[in-house]
């Protein structure tokens, strides 16, 4: 969390994107929860005997009732499922942006905090982990950052498919309500045992690509010298 605090300040010359951003996944959201709807109205009023309300049959006139209705709840389907799809397309793109300039910023960021550092630091660590850190590792203060949108979608998500529940009956919900501790402890069991083991990973990738770097640095000493197995076997 206090990561997250902190590179929160890199949305901050892009608040009209973001802004955006959240105004598409709360639109989003609300045609996900939409789209049953027309199936409702289909099978309550048009496959079973249900009387359908008032305003519903003035709208579509007694005669010929069931056939329009049928109609009319493909037609809202196929509008709900353009306009989702319409709308999916458009946040994809304004996140992929964002993720982009914050990715930029920040690689430029360490970037110019790499050159700043004095020479006893750059003399005791290797280039390689350092070109690796930027490079490699610079995008993931913006992958950090648009987990956000994907959470604020799934908060909405729940709690509109909880009062949805609800309204249908009040044990369904509850029911729904018991898998969530589940699901919660156990991602966070499962992302506090992986922690230590992606940072290793991450660390030997570093270490990789630095002995790569030297290599290439150094081409013309390995091959003059014949060192061409020693440095693959590094």
């Amino acid at each position: 969390m206090n990561l997250l605090l902190r590179c929160l300040p890199l949305l901050r010359p892009y608040w009209p994107s973001a802004l955006l951003m959240t105004v598409l996944i709360l639109a989003n959201s609300a045609l996900s929860l939409l789209a049953p709807w027309p199936f409702k109205y289909l099978i309550d009023y048009s496959l079973n005997d249900q009387p359908p309300p008032a305003w519903l049959t003035e709208w579509l006139g007694a005669e010929g009732f069931r056939t329009r209705l049928l109609y009319a709840c493909a037609a809202t389907e196929v509008l709900i499922i353009f306009l989702h799809q319409l709308l999916q397309v458009a946040e994809t793109y304004v996140s992929t942006r964002l993720e982009q300039w914050i990715d930029r910023d920040f690689r430029s960021r360490l970037f110019a905090h790499a050159m700043q550092l004095p020479l006893a630091y750059h003399e005791n660590r290797r280039a390689g982990m350092m070109i690796y850190v930027i490079n490699g590792q610079g995008e993931s203060v913006a992958g950090m950052l648009m987990t956000l949108p994907a959470v604020l979608e799934s908060v909405v998500m729940l709690l509109g498919m909880l009062v949805v529940l609800w309204m249908m009956h009040w044990s369904l919900a509850a029911v729904s309500f018991l898998v969530i501790p589940a699901l919660f402890f156990a991602s966070r069991y499962y992302a506090t045992r992986m922690r230590h083991r992606l940072g290793h990973t991450k660390e030997l990738e570093g270490h990789a690509l630095s002995v790569i770097h030297e290599a290439m640095s150094m081409m013309r000493v390995i091959v003059a010298f014949c060192r061409q197995p020693l440095e693959h076997r590094r």
